[in-house]
């Protein structure tokens, strides 16, 4: 049974030391270490508590909590998770109507994100609501439907005193909601509780990277997202990836796989391949796969505008 002791064990022992670049890796490969709980866990449930817990616990939330749609009328929070010396509201925090949800959904961005770092200065038509409220700051990410519209939200407060949210944060908590949102939707129409490796998977085909993974021995695919398969091709599956990837014969010098020691179990690296003219920031992460294979999750982001911007400085 994974626990958070052993993930945040794996999570030390995995990022390098000094807390600027703990933060800096465990930011870049977020979607590894979900990925690794979602994949490894046998209860839906338990997975999903635990991601809140690791979130929560890494970036000092008091309190983290998913908002789901649960009629077309009523929302509910339907996971939570509480630092030490909170109190939980979740059983009071049920069948809550959609005009009181849509009234703080109004207050979103466009990028889905409703920020206050001091709740003192919230719109007065949401003031009420923490008017008993222990809530300092606040941070809430909207889950969408398959036909955008509102499904719920993830939430994390913050107790102690204002807090200004940093980008990084945002961007780590945002994307968390972004992966939780979609697999707890998925889960929603799973008659049972248990999470399989093809469930884990079809989690990676909503995340707009290029995302797959490979044989460590024979340089094989065996699974590419769909934003993958539609950039490399739909027909790669078996194929050997320097062929595909990177349109050569042989395997590629760079090879981010190779440079995996057997004490490593991530490493990241920025690749140029020349026959695409594209730069790729790649996160590489051993993860565990059927019938004992070596397998590598390989996490690609584009990058190419970053760096054609930096060398005409």
């Amino acid at each position: 049974m994974l626990t958070y002791e052993y993930v945040s064990e794996r999570m030390d022992y995995e990022l390098p030391s000094g807390d600027k670049k703990n933060k800096k890796a465990f930011t870049e490969n977020i979607i590894e270490y979900i990925f690794r709980i979602l994949y490894r866990s046998k209860d839906a449930n338990a997975a999903t508590n635990l991601i809140l817990e690791v979130i929560g616990r890494k970036y000092n939330i008091s309190r983290a909590f998913i908002l789901e749609k649960i009629t077309e009328k009523k929302f509910s929070t339907t996971f939570e998770w509480c630092n030490d010396g909170i109190i939980s509201r979740q059983n009071i925090e049920q069948n809550i109507p959609r005009e009181v949800a849509m009234r703080f959904y109004k207050h979103f961005d466009e990028e889905g994100i409703f920020s206050y770092a001091d709740i003192a200065v919230l719109p007065n038509d949401l003031k009420g609501f923490f008017s008993d409220s222990p809530v300092k700051a606040i941070l809430e990410c909207a889950i969408y439907d398959d036909k955008g519209d509102f499904y719920g939200g993830i939430c994390f407060e913050y107790h102690q005193h204002p807090r200004c949210w940093t980008d990084e944060e945002i961007e780590s908590l945002s994307f968390t909601a972004e992966i939780l949102g979609t697999f707890l939707q998925q889960k929603r129409y799973m008659d049972s509780m248990n999470l399989s490796r093809v469930q884990a998977l079809e989690i990676l085909d909503h995340i707009d990277a290029f995302i797959y993974v490979i044989d460590k021995k024979t340089y094989e695919i065996l699974f590419f997202n769909k934003k993958a398969a539609e950039f490399f091709g739909t027909d790669s599956l078996g194929k050997n990836c320097f062929n595909i990837i990177c349109d050569e014969e042989t395997k590629c010098s760079f090879c981010p796989i190779d440079l995996m020691a057997e004490a490593l179990q991530s490493i990241k690296k920025d690749i140029y391949i020349a026959k695409r003219k594209i730069w790729l920031r790649i996160a590489v992460s051993k993860i565990y796969w059927q019938q004992n294979r070596e397998v590598c999750l390989v996490h690609a982001h584009d990058i190419t505008t970053m760096k054609n911007k930096q060398n005409k400085k």
